[in-house]
């Protein structure tokens, strides 16, 4: 079973960060922190866990998930800055990104 390669990565608005903490003056600033270090074997749960600071809150995430050639949608925006990933194949290319908003944000 190979290991699933997982890359710790932050999205704000469309500001990318690796490895870190980033945001915009405009916007809330964010951390995503990982339970596990990378690799883990395919079907670990990986508890992802986004703080949020600055801005305004109550905070709102959306969860995103990059597979080497798209981003897709994990979970719309929501007051959970935790979000439980199982990923069922190795793929060393997965980025986990999060957008995050502060309250009175729509966009």
């Amino acid at each position: 079973m190979g290991g699933v390669y997982v890359r710790i990565r932050v999205v704000l608005g469309l500001v990318v960060c690796l490895l870190g903490v980033c945001g915009r003056a405009d916007a809330t600033t964010a951390t995503l922190t990982a339970d596990r270090d990378e690799p883990q074997p395919a079907g670990t749960s990986i508890r992802w866990t986004a703080t949020a600071t600055d801005g305004q809150a109550p905070y709102s995430f959306k969860w995103w998930l990059w597979d080497g050639e798209r981003w897709s949608l994990l979970a719309d925006w929501s007051t959970q800055g935790v979000y439980l990933w199982r990923p069922v194949l190795a793929n060393r290319s997965y980025r986990l990104g999060v957008w995050v908003r502060g309250a009175g944000t729509t966009e």
